[in-house]
């Protein structure tokens, strides 16, 4: 394969799978992935001031084996370490108010938030924390700023 390669998840019904295609063989109608939604939510909000950091701890394979065997397979090259239902991104508001706030990332309108990560949210927010779900760049960065101009006129 030459080019650039980029990654599809197939269908439900082939057990979501990750395949590897060149860039222009890629379906018109694909969806990013879960992790390419992440990277680009937190790019586009680091260059608005926001800090950002992955919910997904990387812990990696001790070893270039190790790694190479699971890159091989289309596996994970980490495993999340931090407890169950911590939103793909956490990050904190600019402007010093010190607030955080949570993202949890979703491909499509179909799926659903985990009982684990609604639980999160709610534990959250009793603290302050602002979470939301998130499933393109245009609606998180939307959410945020809206929750940004109300806390301005609160203040």
């Amino acid at each position: 394969m030459k080019g650039k390669l980029s990654q599809l998840k197939q269908p439900k019904k082939r057990g979501e799978q990750l395949r590897l295609l060149p860039q222009d063989e890629m379906p018109r109608d694909s969806i990013p992935l879960e992790n390419d939604l992440v990277d680009r939510i937190r790019e586009a909000l680091e260059k608005m001031g926001y800090l950002t950091w992955s919910g997904r701890v990387a812990v990696y394979d001790p070893t270039p084996e190790a790694r190479e065997a699971r890159a091989a397979r289309s596996w994970p090259l980490f495993i999340p370490a931090l407890e169950p239902g911590c939103p793909d991104i956490v990050g904190i508001f600019p402007g010093g108010s010190g607030r955080m706030f949570g993202i949890e990332c979703k491909r499509t309108e179909s799926d659903r938030e985990r009982l684990s990560q609604i639980k999160w949210h709610e534990r959250a927010e009793v603290w302050g924390v602002f979470c939301i779900t998130a499933r393109s760049v245009e609606e998180a960065v939307t959410k945020l700023d809206a929750e940004r101009r109300r806390m301005r006129v609160n203040r």
